[in-house]
């Protein structure tokens, strides 16, 4: 119980300084309330959730998507996972 209680503390701290860095709701510095019960924080979340999906549009692709095994685009000669789709 008290890892979900952190768990939930550190995401509404993650969401104060995101909201903070965007110009809106608290400063970053006040520490957020505290949920009275994890559980009920839990419901409203769940329900905003398909109403943003369904005010997002699928992405759809131009072009054929690159393979990792693919050339480069580059046109380097490597593959693409050796070139420019390396991961770090």
């Amino acid at each position: 119980m008290k890892r979900r209680y952190l768990a939930v503390l550190g995401l509404l701290v993650i969401m104060a300084m995101v909201l903070s860095a965007c110009g809106g709701g608290a400063p970053a510095t006040e520490a957020p309330a505290a949920p009275a019960e994890p559980a009920a924080t839990e419901a409203p979340a769940e329900a905003a959730a398909p109403a943003e999906e369904a005010s997002q549009q699928p992405f759809v692709r131009d072009s054929q998507k690159i393979g990792r095994n693919d050339p480069c685009w580059c046109g380097s000669g490597k593959k693409f996972k050796q070139c420019h789709g390396k991961l770090s």
